[in-house]
């Protein structure tokens, strides 16, 4: 029984270091940690008494975590990022900062190589290829939607994080219609200017 205990007190201090690590724990924050711990709650634990071998050995399994729940082809490092942008992007959904949301988005699908890619299949036309269109966010929004949709949550946080991404999600809509409109208008103003040579 004994062994159980233990086994669950590692699987506890692993998912701290795990946390603490998202948060940007190097080897010093944690070790400072372990001398007055506390749970989520904010309540204080007692000291994990551990050797600074030890913690290595958590920072390993945490980082090993990393990496089992993001991509597991991806190293450990891109892992890290792209959770940190998970939880940067959940947080700032929460407090309604859809800027920054939207930037974490951008971010994490430069970070992904999608925009490489979606430039990849395009024809040549003189575009800079770093470049992101309106159309690239609404399908990331889009794409955000139907993984929150998909996702195991509370009613009361997919309910919240749906309304976020569907109002982000219409005004992205309305940025691209008036994009379009306005390539169209261009494109109609140029003619005219041809023509009139």
């Amino acid at each position: 029984m004994a062994g159980k205990a233990n086994k669950a007190v590692m699987v506890e201090r692993v998912e701290a270091v795990f946390d603490l690590r998202l948060g940007g724990a190097g080897f010093a924050e944690i070790r400072e940690y372990a001398r007055a711990p506390t749970d989520r709650q904010g309540q204080k634990l007692p000291p994990w008494d551990v050797s600074d071998s030890q913690l290595w050995r958590y920072i390993a399994a945490a980082d090993k975590l990393c990496k089992e729940r993001c991509d597991a082809r991806a190293p450990h490092l891109l892992a890290r990022h792209l959770l940190r942008r998970e939880r940067l992007y959940a947080h700032a959904l929460e407090v309604g900062d859809f800027k920054t949301a939207l930037a974490v988005l951008k971010d994490e699908a430069a970070l992904e190589g999608h925009y490489l890619r979606a430039n990849a299949e395009r024809p040549a036309d003189g575009v800079d290829a770093s470049s992101v269109g309106t159309a690239d966010v609404v399908k990331l929004l889009a794409e955000r939607l139907r993984q929150v949709d998909a996702a195991e949550l509370s009613t009361a946080d997919k309910s919240r994080l749906t309304a976020a991404l569907a109002d982000s999600l219409l005004r992205a809509i309305g940025v691209d219609v008036i994009d379009k409109r306005l390539e169209a208008l261009q494109a109609v103003l140029i003619g005219r200017k041809d023509k009139a040579k």
